[in-house]
């Protein structure tokens, strides 16, 4: 595989092709400014910012394995929250399925998870109806207005990186990078908060947590959101992610990330960075920059190869 071949299987991957589909539902809503934020931030007249996040898991992934479909259905919305800097608090849960014992392994899983990331399930929907298997989770969370990250907040120059847990291993579910479902409460609570002292210090951009679109998916809808392009060096992703061949990178660049979150930030504020997350489980590592325009690209060596380009194909309607 060469950097065409590894350009054109990732313009292919069905995770991200899938993206596309949101630009005509998304019109149907009309102008939102929270559009394309992993948590919509609310004003309510309070001191603190509430922040909301929601999202369903696949049919397939729940008939598949509904214990993991439950609890990623809580892992997925908690890091929506600290992608933006917040704290999740508390869950309301959607689970239907074809049998008692598949509704029970949902709800089971998604207990595992509130308990792992110490939040709450508040409230809930259970429909036993055969044929129709889905779990869907809406968190809220507590945010701050004078810290929180946009998704939507990259600037040409900006570097980009990747904020990630190596210790992990391949899921038999699927394209995922399981760095939490073995792990203890304060495993994955201290790693996450590094969003938060992050968000603290300013130091960030814009971010995004790196889910089931995996890196260049997440950057697609980054730079879209932030009406900006980006570049990928092949080295730096190869360096960061610790693979050398195609093959690997390819796997580990489109997979859901359980642990990962794409940043974009001042060059100069990298070492900060990168000291805030030593020692904490998480690796920062930087694997392009932001640029002018509207496309993401491949860059290696004197090679460049345009992925994605927002301004032909867009995700999110023009504001």
């Amino acid at each position: 595989m060469n950097l065409e071949e590894f350009a054109s299987a990732v313009i292919d991957h069905p995770s991200i092709k899938k993206k596309f589909l949101l630009h005509d539902i998304l019109t149907l809503l009309g102008k939102d400014d929270n559009i394309g934020e992993d948590a919509a931030i609310v004003d309510f007249g309070g001191k603190k910012a509430v922040l909301i996040a929601t999202d369903m898991i696949s049919a397939d992934f729940v008939k598949k394995a509904p214990f993991s479909a439950g609890y990623s259905s809580i892992l997925a919305v908690v890091d929506d929250i600290y992608a933006s800097g917040g704290t999740p608090l508390s869950a309301a849960i959607d689970v239907q399925a074809s049998t008692v014992e598949a509704l029970q392994e949902l709800v089971k899983g998604a207990r595992k998870a509130a308990e792992q990331f110490n939040v709450s399930i508040s409230r809930g929907h259970t429909s036993l109806k055969p044929g129709c298997d889905a779990v869907a989770c809406t968190m809220i969370g507590e945010g701050d207005f004078a810290t929180h990250v946009s998704a939507g907040g990259a600037k040409p120059g900006d570097a980009v990186a990747i904020i990630w847990d190596p210790d992990g291993k391949r899921s038999p579910n699927g394209p995922y990078w399981d760095t939490v479902m073995f792990k203890t409460r304060d495993d994955v609570l201290s790693r996450r908060a590094v969003m938060c002292r992050l968000a603290s210090k300013n130091v960030l951009h814009a971010s995004k947590d790196i889910s089931d679109a995996g890196i260049f998916g997440t950057a697609l809808l980054m730079a879209n959101f932030s009406r900006v392009g980006c570049e990928f060096d092949v080295t730096m992703l190869q360096a960061a992610l610790a693979v050398q061949e195609f093959p690997d990178l390819l796997w580990f660049s489109t997979a859901y990330l359980t642990s990962g979150f794409l940043v974009a930030l001042n060059k100069t504020r990298c070492a900060v960075a990168e000291k805030t997350c030593a020692g904490t489980g998480m690796k920062f590592h930087v694997i392009g920059h932001v640029v002018p325009g509207s496309q993401i690209s491949l860059v290696q060596g004197d090679a460049k190869h345009v992925m994605f380009d927002w301004q032909k194909t867009p995700v999110f309607p023009a504001p």
